[in-house]
């Protein structure tokens, strides 16, 4: 990867190393230029459909973490299960934060 100017850039390929056997997915520039290759996600109950497309009940204790529709994928992605203790902070709540100022 080289960095001309403020152009961000992205590499993807199956040379590159992998995270949980997923293809890894590199960008470089600023984080302004970083900002629109990053996903969001939301919280939502976790639970299954009981055969006959019939509805269970939903865990007490657990919710699951879902990539929102991104880029060209419309998909929406379950990415992990959370306690409901477990707080979702959001990549660009994270990337609005001014480093010059305590984090509370």
């Amino acid at each position: 990867m080289i960095r001309r100017g403020r152009q961000t850039q992205t590499t993807n390929s199956y040379t590159n190393p992998k995270w949980f056997n997923s293809p890894v997915t590199f960008h470089k520039g600023t984080l302004n230029e970083i900002r629109t290759h990053i996903p969001s996600f939301e919280r939502h109950s976790f639970g299954l459909t009981q055969p006959g497309n019939e509805q269970s009940c939903l865990n007490e204790r657990l919710d699951t973490i879902v990539r929102l529709p991104f880029g060209e994928d419309n998909s929406f992605i379950s990415v992990g299960v959370v306690s409901k203790g477990y707080t979702l902070v959001a990549h660009t709540l994270v990337l609005n934060v001014d480093t010059k100022e305590e984090i509370k």
